[in-house]
C-alpha cells in the first residue's frame, strides 16, 4: 500500500507578483489577518487553490 502525498509544486502562478500587489494595497500597521483578508479579496480563484492545498495536508498530517 501506497502512501498518499500532497501535490508538491507551485500553488499558484506569479506569487511574487500578487504578493507584491497585495502588500501595495494595505495600510503600513496591518495584522497578518487583514493581508490575509486582502490577498483572498484579490486573488479569490488562488485562494481557494491555498486553502484546497491545506486541507490536503491537513487530512495527510497525523
Amino acid at each position: 500500500m501506497s502512501r498518499q502525498r500532497v501535490p508538491k509544486g507551485k500553488v499558484f502562478q506569479k506569487q511574487d507578483e500578487k504578493i507584491i500587489k497585495t502588500l501595495q494595497e494595505l495600510e503600513k500597521n496591518c495584522s497578518d489577518d487583514f493581508l490575509v483578508s486582502k490577498f483572498e479579496e484579490l486573488f479569490p480563484e488562488d485562494w481557494v487553490k491555498i486553502v484546497k492545498r491545506y486541507e490536503a495536508h491537513e487530512r495527510l498530517t497525523p
